[in-house]
């Protein structure tokens, strides 16, 4: 953690020293899980993302993000065996995830009004696990590494040249592990629609 910190305060040091242009953006993020669908499959429509970035070089910014997102999903009356106890009941899970990035942006020449962007981030997230049965909650918090890259389409509307429309999508992989539903990763598909503006 400290590590990705003085990463993080490295590359806004030489942001500060070398930027031309600056953008911060606002977004909310419709996010859907991938490889840990056994413990929550619904698609999280409540997500939200913050990000400032700076120009580095031509068509080339560095800067970081600020999300959060959050999921819930509920399992019907199922029996379980539990070591030494048989339990019948419903299963209401959630999580919660908050995601600290550092993100590499590439702008690919611009076609009319609309400007491709590749996108590469890496960083930490945050996830918390709550399973709530019978009068029982299983609880469980921990931090992981994570990798998001993916592509954006910018658009500039007609005579405002400081603000664009933002669509996002993009693949993220975190290496994090839970001991409630025996997961050692989370993965899934963010799509953002944001307004990002230019400075």
């Amino acid at each position: 953690m400290k590590k990705l910190i003085l990463i993080f305060a490295v590359a806004f040091g030489l942001n500060s020293q070398a930027q031309e242009e600056t953008y911060f953006s606002v977004d909310w993020v419709i996010s859907s899980p991938l490889a840990q669908r056994d413990f929550i499959s619904k698609t999280s429509f409540s997500g939200f993302e913050f990000g400032y970035h700076a120009e580095i070089a031509p068509n080339m910014t560095l800067g970081g993000t600020f999300g959060v997102s959050g999921y819930d999903d509920y399992t019907a009356r199922e029996t379980y065996d539990l070591e030494n106890v048989t339990i019948t009941t419903d299963l209401y899970k959630y999580q919660k995830t908050m995601n600290f990035m550092m993100h590499y942006r590439y702008m690919i020449e611009t076609v009319g009004p609309i400007t491709p962007v590749l996108t590469a981030g890496i960083g930490t997230m945050y996830s918390d696990y709550n399973v709530y049965f019978s009068t029982y909650n299983l609880y469980q918090e921990e931090w992981g590494l994570s990798f998001k890259p993916g592509i954006e389409l910018l658009y500039r509307p007609v005579n405002r040249d400081g603000s664009y429309f933002k669509l996002g999508i993009s693949y993220q992989y975190t290496n994090i592990d839970t001991d409630i539903y025996q997961m050692d990763s989370y993965s899934g598909l963010n799509i953002n629609f944001g307004i990002l503006f230019a400075n």
